[in-house]
């Protein structure tokens, strides 16, 4: 994939509210696809404050759903042992 000539370069800090690391979406390399409307951008595309097209995933919408619900049941999950601790403090 390599960008559109009607793309425009911006900065990722500039139009992102978060980065950071996240999760591999369940399933691994055996979810992603060569094309669709969800990509994927991994750490390896991000190098010495430039983008890499190469090595950009895709996945399906299911599984773009699936794997923001198992990031929300993670932190609900460690939200509520965090109240556990604090609860026997």
């Amino acid at each position: 994939m390599r960008p559109k000539q009607d793309w425009v370069s911006s900065r990722l800090g500039d139009i992102c509210t978060k980065i950071g690391s996240g999760a591999t979406p369940r399933g691994g390399k055996e979810v992603y696809l060569d094309n669709g409307n969800f990509t994927l951008i991994r750490s390896q595309n991000i190098y010495n404050n430039r983008f890499s097209f190469d090595g950009l995933v895709h996945i399906s919408e299911q599984q773009a759903i699936a794997n923001i619900l198992g990031t929300l049941d993670s932190k609900i999950e460690f939200n509520r042992r965090m109240n556990e601790t604090l609860e026997d403090i």
